[in-house]
């Protein structure tokens, strides 16, 4: 039976569209889904937005204002509620210039979009409804599910019902709270995960007050225990309210408070694709085998990546899981190595990682990996110092570097850095030589593992510890 295409692919954000592009520049007949915006979570709800957001708070705060003297320079929380607007306009700016930039390439790579809903009718057959009402049937060889993810709390006050009684209060998930048009005076935070760090972060600078509650005994509870300490610290240090080991119940709600953010997790957002009708079993996210297909050889066709899958909620997991997916289309027996895919959150400080943490080293029964942590003041332009922390996990014996962890303004390049060295599995030693432009973050990140690891120009005296920065 002829298909109408090679790859169809449901869901244009950032794994579909990656997908999308990879497929059509690898020949493929290449159709691409989406029922609502272009670039999904990442362009209009996720690393963009909170990136725009962050900056607009952060030149809020450098403008002068002070939380003992509100009114400094003419700014007070008047000024908030009539900024809040124009930082919105600046979000909006920046989510349609991407979508514009998306679409314009889409077009040059002669990849056809079609707007509406996607259900499954059978393993090749999908059913594209539009919101006019319209339907048409589409078959493709491939399938690819890149439906993302959505809040865990729909936002509807179903969780908490009885938080409907009191009046004025304003219940929202991570997506409805940037549609809000009004900063709150003070926000209550329930979930110490990087969306309610990030969101909490933001608010206060705005100078609202915030408060965080966490059930787990620290925020950032699967992260390195160094990140949720740095960003406790720093989210304490600004004003920050944290409640760590608390379970939330109304009664905690301070007098003050006008909203909640309820930022708890994330679901799979993949209930309206019908995939019983294809035998698939009902769940937060869509199990796939290492190849990213769903289980069950009767799904060999069909692929899920990017947050549907839940295996890891970042934009630079949805690259890598594109590639995957169809690297395994053309023909190219591909898994999914998830150790080497990096992470990075944009709370204050930013976290970034790749590689092994040191619990799953510790868990694997490993005895000669070591630890090196390194303390690193940058510059920008030789003026604007940057503190940064630098975890390195390495195998004694190979000198490989097993993982690195950052925190920090920084930590983005440092681990982008680690990636290199990750990939080509070469010891620490055959980087030591590397030239690096000065001043930058690679260039001291280069000299640290010199100091540590270059015997042959480091000759320290007996009993001293390599340190400090050059």
């Amino acid at each position: 039976m002829s298909m109408d295409y090679d790859v169809l692919i449901i869901g244009g954000g950032a794994a579909g569209k990656d997908a999308a592009f990879l497929a059509a520049r690898a020949g493929l007949e290449t159709l691409l889904i989406e029922k609502e915006k272009l670039g999904g979570t990442s362009y209009h709800k996720g690393c963009y937005v909170i990136r725009a957001l962050q900056m607009c708070a952060q030149s809020f705060r450098a403008s002068g204002f002070s939380e003992k003297n509100p009114a400094n320079m003419g700014i007070g929380y008047g000024y908030i509620t009539q900024g809040w607007s124009d930082w919105s306009k600046v979000r909006l700016d920046v989510t349609g210039r991407l979508v514009k930039e998306l679409e314009e390439e889409l077009a040059k790579t002669e990849i056809p979009v079609k707007k509406g809903s996607a259900k499954f009718l059978d393993n090749h057959t999908v059913e594209i409804s539009s919101s006019g009402g319209t339907s048409e049937k589409v078959t493709a060889d491939n399938i690819i599910i890149a439906t993302g993810s959505e809040p865990s709390y729909p936002g509807d006050g179903s969780t908490f019902p009885s938080l409907k009684e009191r009046k004025g209060l304003k219940v929202f998930n991570s997506t409805q709270i940037l549609e809000n048009s009004v900063p709150p005076t003070h926000l209550v935070v329930l979930g110490g995960g990087h969306i309610g760090c990030e969101l909490a972060s933001i608010y206060r600078t705005l100078g609202s007050r915030v408060t965080l509650v966490e059930e787990k005994p620290t925020v950032l509870w699967n992260w390195d225990p160094m990140v949720g300490q740095k960003v406790s610290e720093s989210l304490t240090e600004a004003g920050v309210t944290i409640k760590t080991g608390y379970t939330f119940g109304p009664e905690m709600l301070p007098a003050d408070c006008d909203m909640v953010l309820v930022a708890t997790g994330r679901l799979g957002n993949t209930k309206d694709l019908n995939l019983s009708q294809i035998g698939v079993q009902g769940g937060h996210f869509i199990q796939t085998t290492p190849e990213l297909r769903i289980r069950g050889s009767e799904f060999s066709n069909i692929y899920v990546i990017g947050d549907a899958n839940g295996l890891l909620l970042f934009d630079s997991a949805a690259n890598a899981q594109a590639r995957v997916a169809v690297q395994n289309i053309v023909g190219n027996p591909t898994a999914l190595r998830l150790w080497l895919v990096p992470r990075s959150i944009n709370t204050n400080p930013p976290a970034a990682f790749v590689g092994f943490t040191e619990a799953e080293a510790k868990a694997s029964g490993e005895s000669s990996y070591e630890v090196v942590i390194e303390d690193l003041v940058t510059t920008r332009s030789g003026i604007e110092p940057r503190r940064n922390v630098i975890k390195l996990l390495y195998d004694h014996g190979s000198r490989r570097v097993l993982g690195c962890l950052a925190i920090g303004r920084d930590s983005s390049e440092f681990v982008n850095q680690a990636c290199f060295w990750l990939s080509t599995n070469m010891p620490m030693e055959s980087f030591l030589n590397v030239s690096t432009i000065h001043p930058s973050p690679t260039e001291y990140m280069v000299r640290a593992l010199r100091r540590r690891f270059d015997h042959d120009f480091y000759r320290l005296p007996s009993g001293t510890s390599p340190g400090g920065n050059d």
